[in-house]
């Protein structure tokens, strides 16, 4: 069960995303979330050029919390590379962080993964998305 997170939105149309995590690596060993949760909110459709998201990581206990590192990486994998552009994570009120630019520079299937990091609780989450 995922703790209580508060979102806000960032535009019109924003969807939020808090995937539990029964996924499997790469190799098909189990995958291990931690026990940071980490809570998206991006628009929806998410376009084809620069978007940006709102991040936020709670405790395991559903307490919003200030990570100590916080990282995004966006991955084409029917292509194997990455974006043009690194999503810079900017910490906001709330505690949250406002993630941009998440620049999708081809239509596909694409690989976002957070990890965040706490002391020494982690969390990583994972989301497939389709761009048109």
């Amino acid at each position: 069960m995922w703790p209580t997170i508060h979102t806000r939105s960032i535009g019109a149309g924003t969807v939020v995303v808090a995937l539990a995590s029964c996924q499997a690596s790469a190799g098909g060993e189990p995958f291990d979330p931690g026990t940071l949760a980490i809570a998206v909110d991006m628009p929806e459709p998410l376009v084809k050029g620069r978007n940006r998201m709102f991040l936020e990581v709670a405790s395991a206990e559903g307490t919003p919390i200030v990570a100590d590192t916080i990282e995004m990486e966006l991955y084409m994998p029917a292509h194997g590379h990455g974006s043009t552009e690194t999503p810079q994570l900017t910490p906001v009120e709330g505690p949250g962080y406002l993630a941009e630019p998440v620049t999708f520079q081809m239509s596909g299937a694409w690989e976002i993964t957070i990890t965040a990091v706490s002391g020494d609780e982690f969390g990583v989450e994972v989301i497939d998305v389709e761009i048109e």
